[in-house]
């Protein structure tokens, strides 16, 4: 990425997972299929710290390391 607009780029894909964690603990607690297809409820919890993992490899590389 550009340098200027690495640090915003990573701010704005850290909003992203955010609202997807987010939304990833609804259907989690809610036990909601997903595009319609019924999907195992261990499922829903496995997608939680996959998207924090994202989080802070985002964080990490372009809010972090930005010079």
């Amino acid at each position: 990425l550009l340098q200027g607009v690495r640090r915003w780029a990573g701010l704005g894909l850290i909003a992203l997972l955010l609202a997807v964690f987010l939304a990833n603990i609804h259907l989690a607690v809610h036990q909601l299929p997903l595009a319609g297809v019924p999907v195992e409820p261990w499922l829903l919890w496995v997608r939680l710290p996959v998207v924090l993992i994202l989080g802070f490899w985002v964080g990490r590389w372009a809010v972090v390391e930005t010079p």
